[in-house]
This record gives structure tokens, C-alpha cells and sequence, in this order.
């Protein structure tokens, strides 16, 4: 491949920069339980929802994928409190101190029964590269589920557009901790067959 104007080899140069620069985010990248509350900024927000929308989703479907910031303190803490009550553990704080949660909605599609969860799980982790890339710890949320289940009201009040369904979430914010750089390793079950 050859872009007009550059000089043979630089591209190849560039990629392998960019190969690295990824290789390193995905090694930084871990799950975080224990922030502050200082909240992401607006512009770290604009640039983690871009990396979202880039995901890869079932035939393109781009359409069917709603995002929605919650940094309010009020519904944090009933999301918090529904998902503690359903978890039996009062003292349980699906978002870990952090002010800033990134809901992901989808809607889905009935020729493929739960591939909005799969759709829902490639944005997140978008997200979640992204977030690294600008130095924010992040961790991929679940569990809040529960809670919605526990009340399912509480879904009214994130706005979402006609028949969209919250399917996973991120925490994002500032570590209470250093993050360190970790090695990756090959270390699931894995075969290759030629």
C-alpha cells in the first residue's frame, strides 16, 4: 500500500508505531474497582463515544446503538442501590466510587436473537481502549443489570429512544492506584489449525 506522497517505508514505519502504541493501550488496559470521584471531562467523554461508534456491530448496524453518559450523582446511586439490593450486599458499589458510567443500549434484532449483547460487548471495549489511551481507568460493568431487573423503572429515566434495551456499561474515571503495565501473555485454551 502506498500513500500518495509518502515516502516508501514510512508507512511501514507508522504502522508498526501504531502497532505498538495499541499493543501497549490493550497491556495498560485493566479492570479498575476503586476511583475518586473526579469526573472525565467533556472532551475525554466526545473522544471515548467517537471510539465507541467505530465499533464493529452486526451488518453495520450502527443505528441500533444508543449511548448514554451518566455522571448524575442522584441516579448513580439508585442504579447503585437497585443493584446492591439485588446482590443481597447493601454496602456493594457496582461503580466503584466512580462519577462518570457509560451505558450501552441496543436494539435488538430479530432475525439475531442476542447479538445485541455481542454488538453491546465490541463497543464497550472500544470505549475501554479508548479510555486507557487518554490515561483513565476503566472497568466493564455487568452487574448493574441486576439492579434494572430489581427496577426496572429506573430505565424511564435514561431517555432511551423507542424499543433500545441497556445491554452493557463502563466505569470510566481516575484510579485511586497507579495502573501498571502488564505483560500479556497467551494464557487461555487456544488451538490453530492449519
Amino acid at each position: 500500500m502506498q500513500i500518495p506522497g509518502m515516502q516508501p517505508g514510512l508507512l511501514f514505519m507508522e504502522m508498526e508505531k501504531l502497532k505498538m502504541e495499541l499493543m501497549n493501550a490493550i497491556a495498560m488496559r485493566q479492570s479498575v474497582r476503586k476511583y475518586n470521584a473526579t469526573l472525565v471531562s467533556s472532551e475525554d467523554i466526545d473522544t471515548i463515544l467517537q471510539a465507541g461508534c467505530a465499533a464493529p456491530v452486526a451488518g453495520g448496524g450502527h443505528e441500533r446503538i444508543h449511548l448514554t453518559v451518566i455522571q448524575n450523582k442522584e441516579l448513580l446511586a439508585k442504579i447503585g442501590a437497585a443493584t446492591a439490593k439485588a446482590f443481597g450486599n447493601e454496602k456493594f458499589d457496582p461503580f466503584y466510587g466512580a462519577g462518570t458510567f457509560l451505558l450501552v443500549s441496543v436494539k435488538p434484532k430479530e432475525s439475531e436473537p442476542n447479538i445485541e449483547i455481542a454488538d453491546g460487548a465490541c463497543v464497550v471495549e472500544n470505549m475501554l481502549l479508548a479510555a486507557t489511551g487518554l490515561g483513565l481507568a476503566s472497568v466493564y460493568l455487568w452487574s448493574f443489570r441486576w439492579g434494572l431487573k430489581e427496577q426496572p423503572e429506573l430505565v424511564d429515566e435514561f431517555g432511551l429512544p423507542e424499543g433500545f434495551v441497556p445491554v452493557s456499561g463502563a466505569v470510566i474515571g481516575y484510579a485511586d492506584d497507579t495502573l501498571k503495565e502488564r505483560q500479556l501473555a497467551l494464557n487461555v485454551s487456544h488451538n490453530i489449525i492449519k
